[in-house]
């Protein structure tokens, strides 16, 4: 991934908060925090998918809606 850090935060404060950022590719986004010089890879999720859903289980994260 070239330049990861061009991709602003999730726009969920509480994601967010925790570095989660996005790109596109195709009919899926890509999940992903950056920490030194390393990208993790959270989860790939078509964009039809509820991925705040799917992330907060993912990080273990307390939903408060």
């Amino acid at each position: 991934m070239n330049f990861p850090e061009r991709n602003e935060l999730d726009e969920d404060k509480l994601l967010a908060e925790i570095g989660v950022r996005s790109d596109y590719y195709r009919n899926y986004k890509i999940y992903y925090i950056i920490s030194d010089d390393t990208i993790y890879i959270i989860r790939i999720l078509h964009m039809l998918v509820d991925s705040r859903e799917w992330l907060y289980r993912t990080l273990g994260l307390k939903d408060d809606k």
